[in-house]
């Protein structure tokens, strides 16, 4: 079993390793799985390297560039590399359930260092074979070359001689180099730069609980945080605590990542050499947190306390309590809380499957006293014991203007939570001078100072009727009515400023409905004062209006717009105003337009008005009339359904003939308007006078108007007959039988009366 073993690992070797050959396997003086245990590897590890070869996941990266046969390095010449990356799948998760440090090596924080970057090698960085070294002097001395480490990890300058850097630190073989230099070049006036200008190109294997295990060559300026990264991180399950870097040389060098991320100033960074390897085992303790400024999963090392967690999780939450630490610990029983008091952290050792928690705060304020209200810096003041509340306001900058003096509250807290309300007088408490007057404090108190604009309705005062702005105002103590008006713009030029009156609300009589009207004759008062809630109206003069307005037009002298004169102007007043009637004015017609209650046209006999101021033509004149006197006229106009065919601008019928005293309708029609049209309905003529008045014909139409000066005459046209249908022609069979059917039933009904009634 061991021999087979021991092939076994020898294979394994031989192709993680790439470059190492049987007799670097003996080198390394492995010669059974227990060689391995003895590395620091546990049965888990050696099990998961064997899995990993059987499944075929520690293949070389094949082309990998043979940089050491090169002496010198020729920039232009340089191999690019090509650093496989790895698709890693990033998801948002809950910080809860997420580990600490793993996202490290998949969200850009660690960069692979490329020989086409400008290196900037670390002073704990080892030197080997294929490193290229560019040394510069300046001064008294000059120098600059650059030389790359042979296969024994020797640079030979001119005229200085062999050196020899392999397995050097940087920082160590820039003291050596110089030292070299002095003996040729004066260096004590010279200054002498030492850089790594190229990288050696080193092939290193990554296994176990890796996202992309493999082989991969990158330059060896990059450590093994560089190839981590490249692999794509550590799996879930991969540990950050106890990551193995096994050298081609056996020795075993160990890396803790937490201790990268709390300590970054202290250098831990690992860089390999060609032929190492890099095993990720297993997690081992793994705990999580709740109240701690990181709130996730961690990994913890056997021998970790409580302490050290806390230093991992960046320490408790400040919301939370950090003397006690609560720990549910999952036993065979069950879950088991355990509390840890803060001084016992140090010792308390921590297992796998613990869940630490630091139960939140309390917010209330222990240690406060509270003043709010009409003070001039309310607000939470701290509290200090035996002070009274006169300190206290004189403290919040005292009361302001507004502030009620009469009454103040506090408000003590007791111990089930309520609240007592304690009275003061404030003003006594100023006023006096005994040193007991104010009450003394207690922590939580409430201090409230009443303003007393607050305590008060914002009054109004209402002002109506015959002033420019009325409205609501607001009410001002000591208000006089002549103040509101002033306030309303003034009243109107039609105010009546003799009786006003103010309805005034009067709470101490509520018999006759709390409200009063105060009469108030401006004229001999104006000096009244208002209360809040009154309301003022100030009326019309009686009666009053301005200038209302007529038009008369027609045959009189002047005609034109005209005033009413007071509110029983008639119409013969207003003609007289006019001038009276001209001479040619005709007598027997005119109208008025009238606008008011949409009445319309209103006849007038001009005659009969001028004869008699009684005449019942004599209207009273509304504002907006238009009086028509018409224009004596000798012409006789027709129109409608009559034979004459010339058509008016408007579309109508008309003809105009001279006037025949005393003749009928019919025989201006026959004379002068070619008789009756076809369409005329003869009986339906009618006579339009000049003052509105229409006549019609009367005795079914036989006897027409008789025609008078101006008239007109109009025959209207018969109506539109309605073309027979099916639906309205009579159906003369049906309505046969159903008059048979009637009779039939009358006389059914009558033979059966006459037997009734013998």
């Amino acid at each position: 079993m061991q021999k087979a073993l021991f092939i076994l690992l020898i294979f394994l070797q031989g192709i993680v390793l790439g470059q190492l050959n049987v007799s670097n396997i003996k080198e390394l003086g492995i010669t059974s799985e227990q060689d391995l245990q003895k590395m620091g590897l546990s049965s888990s590890e050696i099990t998961a390297l064997k899995q990993q070869y059987f499944n075929g996941e520690l293949e070389s990266k094949k082309n990998i560039p043979d940089l050491s046969k090169n002496a010198e390095l020729n920039p232009k010449e340089e191999t690019k590399i090509v650093l496989p990356v790895p698709n890693i799948k990033k998801e948002k998760e809950d910080s809860s359930k997420t580990f600490y440090g793993k996202n490290i090596f998949v969200n850009g924080s660690v960069h692979i260092q490329e020989n086409s970057d400008r290196i900037k090698a670390p002073h704990n960085y080892i030197l080997g074979s294929g490193d290229v070294i560019s040394v510069v002097i300046w001064g008294t001395s000059e120098f600059s070359g650059t030389f790359k480490l042979d296969e024994y990890g020797n640079i030979t300058p001119s005229l200085v001689g062999r050196i020899s850097l392999k397995g050097k630190k940087f920082s160590d073989a820039q003291k050596i180099i110089k030292s070299a230099f002095a003996r040729v070049y004066d260096l004590r006036n010279s200054k002498i730069s030492t850089e790594i200008s190229y990288s050696k190109v080193i092939n290193v294997s990554i296994v176990g609980e890796v996202t992309s295990p493999g082989t991969y060559s990158i330059p060896s300026i990059n450590s093994a945080f560089n190839f981590l990264s490249l692999a794509g991180g550590v799996t879930d399950l991969g540990s950050l605590r106890n990551i193995k870097i096994i050298h081609a040389d056996g020795n075993v060098d160990e890396l803790d990542v937490y201790k990268f991320l709390n300590k970054p100033e202290i250098p831990d960074n690992k860089y390999l050499n060609n032929g190492d390897f890099i095993l990720v085992p297993t997690m081992g303790n793994v705990v999580s947190a709740e109240g701690v400024k990181r709130p996730q999963q961690f990994e913890l090392k056997s021998d970790e306390t409580l302490s050290d967690f806390l230093i991992f999780a960046g320490g408790v939450s400040q919301k939370c309590f950090d003397g006690t630490a609560h720990i549910e610990r999952l036993t065979n029983g069950g879950v088991k809380i355990i509390d840890v008091e803060k001084k016992d952290f140090s010792t308390f050792k921590l297992q796998s499957g613990d869940k630490i928690s630091f139960y939140e705060i309390d917010e209330s304020v222990l240690n406060s006293i509270s003043i709010r209200g009409s003070v001039v810096s309310p607000g939470k003041y701290s509290y200090i014991q035996n002070e009274t509340l006169k300190s206290l306001v004189e403290r919040s900058g005292g009361p302001i203007t507004a502030s009620l003096l009469s009454v103040g509250h506090i408000y003590r807290l007791n111990q089930n939570g309520t609240r007592d309300l304690i009275r003061v007088d404030l003003n006594k408490m100023f006023n006096s001078k005994k040193p007991n007057s104010s009450p003394v404090l207690l922590a939580n108190d409430i201090v409230n100072i009443f303003d007393s604009r607050k305590l008060e309705e914002n009054h109004t005062i209402r002002i109506a009727g015959i002033v420019r702005k009325p409205n609501n105002y607001p009410y001002s103590n000591n208000m006089l009515l002549k103040d509101l008006i002033l306030i309303a713009g003034g009243v109107k030029e039609n105010a009546d400023l003799t009786k006003v009156d103010i309805e005034r609300v009067d709470f101490t009589n509520g018999e006759n409905g709390y409200v009063k009207v105060i009469e108030v004759d401006l004229n001999t008062m104006d000096d009244f004062e208002l209360k809040p809630y009154d309301i003022v109206n100030i009326r019309r003069l009686p009666e009053f209006s301005f200038q209302q307005v007529v038009s008369i037009v027609g045959e009189v002298k002047y005609p034109g717009n005209y005033s009413i004169s007071g509110k029983s102007e008639n119409l013969f007043n207003i003609i007289e105003r006019a001038g009276g009637v001209t001479s040619e004015a005709f007598l027997e017609g005119g109208y008025i337009e009238r606008e008011e209650d949409s009445v319309g046209l209103v006849v007038i006999k001009i005659g009969d008005l001028i004869k008699s101021q009684k005449s019942k033509y004599n209207y009273l004149i509304k504002p907006k009339d238009i009086i028509h006197i018409p224009k004596e006229s000798n012409i006789v106009s027709i129109m409608g359904e009559i034979g004459y065919t010339a058509h008016s601008k408007n579309g109508d019928t008309k003809i105009s003939c001279p006037y025949s005293k005393n003749k009928r309708a019919g025989r201006y029609i026959r004379n002068y308007g070619g008789g009756f049209g076809k369409n005329a309905k003869k009986y339906n003529v009618y006579v339009i006078r000049q003052n509105g008045l229409v006549e019609d014909s009367k005795f079914f139409g036989l006897i027409r108007p008789i025609v008078k000066k101006g008239d007109v005459i109009k025959v209207e046209p018969k109506k539109p007959k309605k073309p027979k249908t099916e639906e309205n022609r009579i159906d003369w069979n049906r309505t046969i039988e159903s008059l048979s059917v009637k009779i039939t039933g009358l006389a059914t009904f009558w033979v059966l009366a006459q037997q009734i009634n013998p």
